[in-house]
């Protein structure tokens, strides 16, 4: 039920900061790893680490807004093991690196 899409969602939400895996995922709900994610991909028709991935984004999205926050503090926050991972996901969701991101809103330069 949509329901236990919703509960996964705000599991993960809730620990955007850290490196979430589908199998700390699936011990929380006490379910196996493949099964937890084919259900929520039926659900919801994204995978869970898709799901992931794209709310950390959303996430990096609205700290780049805020010239104060420094890149290293961005992915730090967001439980990337380095800068490397962050850029590759950053620009396999939106086409384009974090710096290029920033550089593009209207406060920036």
């Amino acid at each position: 039920n949509s329901g236990f899409a919703d509960s996964v969602r705000t599991f993960v939400d809730s620990r955007i900061g850290e490196k979430i895996t589908v199998a700390q995922i699936a011990a929380a709900f006490q379910k196996n790893p493949s099964y937890l994610n084919s259900c929520f991909k039926n659900l919801t028709g994204e995978c869970i680490t898709d799901y992931i991935a794209r709310r950390k984004v959303e996430e990096a999205k609205k700290l780049l807004c805020r010239p104060e926050n420094q890149m290293v503090d961005i992915w730090v926050s967001l439980g990337y093991c380095d800068q490397s991972h962050f850029n590759k996901s950053f620009k396999k969701m939106t086409g384009m690196t974090p710096t290029q991101y920033r550089s593009r809103l209207p406060d920036s330069g």
